[in-house]
């Protein structure tokens, strides 16, 4: 699937159950998408196979306005198979703000120069060269961001989060997991229920509203240091 972007400024994604890798190219006209779909518990039968993918999975992209959608769902086929999941590799111009909604499965997202905003039920995320402003809300999985040219904003139910190279202010509200922060310009304000926080090279000051009952340790802080257990 591809579609032209020369009117589109935002890419909005909505997908259900599978991976999803999104790269920003900096030349780009179009975003690309290649699906792979993945059905368990299929006799070995290909055209039964094609025809439960043709009346269960749906894979729309399409533009509308000033935006590009993409869209994935898919419908228990019954008779013994699976729920279908597709695993998604995006390109797309590195230009385009980016607002990502997921299921399940695991997201990498590179090289942004616009705003992200993603929300993600389940699975691991990735993040890396953006240069816009970062918001991440998840319910379980490790985060792992890198080179945030601007502020970032994580809100983490469970799983380890580990951010490095941090250009503004960093804000992390976390539920469970251990936390690890390193090279923030701006400000750091941290909460976190159960897990060690780990935190170095901070440009002004840092935060901590709730440590929680894990282990807190610090150092390179050019500002103040407040602690509220």
């Amino acid at each position: 699937l591809s579609v032209g972007t020369a009117d589109v400024d935002e890419f909005i994604v909505n997908v259900g159950a599978g991976s999803l890798e999104i790269r920003g190219i900096d030349d780009a006209t179009e975003i690309t998408v290649t699906g792979r779909i993945w059905l368990q518990d299929h006799p070995n039968d290909l055209e039964k196979v094609k025809a439960v993918v043709d009346r269960h999975v749906e894979i729309d992209l399409v533009t509308r306005g000033d935006s590009a959608r993409l869209t994935t769902s898919t419908s228990d086929p019954g008779f013994g198979y699976s729920l279908p999941h597709v695993d998604l590799v995006v390109t797309m111009p590195s230009r385009l703000a980016l607002d990502i909604r997921d299921r399940s499965g695991f997201i990498v997202v590179e090289n942004v120069d616009a705003d992200l905003k993603l929300r993600d039920d389940s699975g691991s995320i990735n993040v890396s060269d953006i240069d816009g402003e970062i918001e991440i809300d998840d319910k379980s999985g490790s985060i792992t961001v890198t080179n945030a040219a601007k502020s970032l904003n994580i809100e983490d139910s469970s799983g380890s989060i580990d951010v490095e190279s941090v250009g503004a202010d960093l804000v992390i509200d976390d539920g469970s997991g251990s936390i690890r922060v390193r090279d923030v310009r701006g400000n750091v304000t941290i909460s976190d229920g159960s897990g060690s926080i780990n935190v170095a090279r901070i440009g002004q000051d840092l935060l901590v509203l709730e440590s929680g009952s894990g282990s807190l340790s610090y150092g390179d802080v050019e500002g103040n240091v407040s602690v509220d257990d």
